[in-house]
């Protein structure tokens, strides 16, 4: 959505004399710092979360836990997922950029090209598998690493798998969202 909206400043480059690269790895850069500035934020929130919701848990479940153990290696596990799943993210985006004529870029177009119809269907059956991840992760009761992994990785599979279906689940709300009118057109 951002490259969208900044399209004719990334026009504005390629008049100026950026090439497409460039003007790819611009929209590749921002998303990469967006998913740390994200992983930070969200990093900085929980820790902060933890910290003042504890108290209130402990009155709640009428027990005293021990201390706060802050592994910093699962923080930076944490962040460095985000910042791959940001940059993940922006690489389409990027590359469309990348590909889009100044001309075009300038009149605010976007070419638009046609989904691969296995696409979707790679998609679910990635989520599928996601979630199978994660319940034999849900479901082992040893807590041991290699289970956090399985249930790590299932959850990035799902995320993968939907973000795969995305653009053909939003296609069919355009399909839908034509034949209505009215409130149920804006919802």
């Amino acid at each position: 959505v951002g490259a969208r909206r900044r399209l004719r400043m990334l026009g504005l480059l390629g008049v100026s004399g950026a090439s497409p690269r460039q003007a790819g790895a611009l929209i590749l850069a921002q998303g990469a710092l967006l998913g740390a500035l994200g992983a930070l934020v969200g990093i900085g929130a929980g820790i902060g979360l933890a910290v003042l919701a504890r108290p209130r848990i402990e009155r709640y479940t009428g027990q005293a836990e021990g201390a706060i153990d802050f592994q910093a290696g699962d923080y930076a596990v944490l962040g460095l997922f985000a910042l791959v799943v940001a940059t993940a993210a922006a690489l389409l985006p990027a590359r469309t950029i990348a590909r889009t004529p100044t001309s075009m870029a300038l009149a605010g177009r976007v070419p638009l090209g046609r989904m691969g119809a296995r696409i979707p269907v790679v998609g679910v059956a990635v989520s599928v598998l996601g979630c199978l991840g994660l319940a034999v992760a849900a479901s082992a009761r040893s807590g041991e690493d290699r289970d956090v992994a399985v249930g790590i990785v299932g959850g990035a599979l799902v995320v993968g798998g939907l973000v795969a279906c995305a653009p053909y689940l939003v296609g069919l709300l355009e399909r839908v969202g034509t034949r209505t009118s009215g409130a149920l057109r804006l919802a």
